[in-house]
């Protein structure tokens, strides 16, 4: 549980533990996952719904310094499957073991040699999830680490920002590069678009010491050459000479084209998983939903 869909769950963490909590039936076990404020949750439990004690199972806080979040999930979907089994509902633990290991597309995979991608929900996710890729996939001191950042509306930007910063490993990353999508490629046909300009995410930062540690990706006018620069510099020089690049894959390709020992960590919502599916696999999709996710045979 972490900070996320402010306007539907409320903006603390208090509120949001408490909005999720009122699913609970009464009688019935709850297990407090280990990133909610537990003590609040036990007391507010008691107080708005009389909930017994004994019902409250608590996962360990985590530890500082873990960052995989499967191994957490993991962990408490087994503690919630013991206490199934005390009732006697016994669920065979081979097919647990099974289930475990299936991995959803979009979550820290692996896209190529040179490219992660994870579908970065929130704050806390974003730390962990920067945390985690140097971890597994940039052990190697001397790789050049580029983070590739979009966002979309529902989302607070600037905290997940900060929260990246924050991040001990992110002083191993040569650029944070915020980019977008185009949306008339990502239109969803449930939701329309969401994807957030580039320049609005600039224009929030402005005045902010974090301003100073983002960059862009940016086409030169004239010659239409792209590189990579502060944002500080391009909201200085403004669209006279440059302009955003628009289309993530143009900004892959360049990231990739530089150097042989590069990583490349793509943190977006998923919006923009279809251009980055499009750009390794050398396919084009309509929208979005044309993307196969194939859920159903890692789960089978």
């Amino acid at each position: 549980m972490a900070i996320d869909h402010v306007d539907l769950l409320g903006n603390t963490t208090e509120l949001i533990a408490e909005n999720k909590s009122d699913l609970w039936r009464k009688g019935k076990p709850i297990l407090i996952g280990p990133n909610c404020p537990q003590e609040h949750i036990k007391n507010y439990l008691k107080t708005q719904y009389d909930a017994d004690e004994s019902l409250m199972y608590f996962m360990p806080k985590s530890e500082d310094g873990i960052y995989d979040f499967d191994a957490e999930n993991n962990k408490i979907v087994r503690r919630a499957i013991d206490i199934l089994n005390k009732d006697g509902n016994v669920i065979d633990p081979s097919v647990i073991d099974r289930a475990l290991k299936a991995k959803l597309r979009g979550r820290m995979e692996v896209m190529n040699d040179k490219i992660v991608y994870d579908g970065t929900h929130n704050a806390m996710g974003a730390n962990k999830t920067v945390g985690l890729f140097v971890q597994k996939y940039a052990k190697d001191p001397n790789t050049e680490l580029h983070m590739v950042l979009a966002t979309h509306k529902m989302k607070k930007t600037i905290e997940n920002i900060e929260a990246i910063m924050n991040q001990p490993y992110f002083k191993r990353f040569t650029s944070l590069l915020i980019t977008e999508c185009n949306d008339d490629y990502h239109v969803f046909k449930k939701w329309g678009k969401r994807c957030v300009p580039v320049k609005d995410i600039l224009n929030e930062a402005e005045g902010l010491p974090i301003l100073q540690k983002i960059s862009v990706a940016v086409k030169r006018v004239e010659t239409g050459e792209i590189s990579i620069m502060l944002a500080s510099e391009f909201l200085k020089y403004g669209s006279e000479k440059y302009e955003i690049v628009k289309l993530i894959r143009d900004v892959l390709e360049y990231l990739e084209n530089s150097k042989d020992n590069i990583k490349i960590f793509v943190a977006s919502r998923f919006p923009i998983y279809k251009d980055v599916v499009q750009y390794v696999e050398g396919k084009t999709y309509e929208t979005f939903d044309d993307v196969d996710f194939d859920f159903h045979k890692d789960f089978e």
